[in-house]
């Protein structure tokens, strides 16, 4: 038996809309097969979501992170292929390995 995959999806807060996007898909990935971990399902009342965020990008139980910005609120360096939230700074600084754009 195939074992399931488990993702984080890691996203910018940016409006109430781009949050129900960001569900939707979680709740399509799970329809799918998919193990996702996400902040709103996952995240305890009261634990630190930077904790929280950095556990799940070094956890061995993850073989995806999903990082989900808006276009508009999105700074590109030109030497990073990843589009990153200028609202969430802290996701790149736990980031330490090679990322690739999809």
């Amino acid at each position: 038996m195939t074992p399931i995959p488990k993702i984080f999806i890691s996203y910018s807060w940016t409006t109430p809309t781009h949050e129900d996007w960001v569900i939707n898909l979680a709740e399509r990935l799970v329809s799918d097969g998919i193990d996702v971990v996400i902040d709103k399902w996952d995240l305890k009342e009261g634990h630190d979501k930077y904790t929280f965020m950095e556990s799940m990008v070094l956890s061995t139980d993850i073989v995806k992170v999903l990082i989900i910005g808006v276009a508009p609120t999105c700074v590109v360096p030109k030497s990073v292929p990843l589009l990153i939230d200028a609202n969430e700074l802290y996701d790149t600084a736990i980031l330490s390995v090679p990322v690739t754009s999809i």
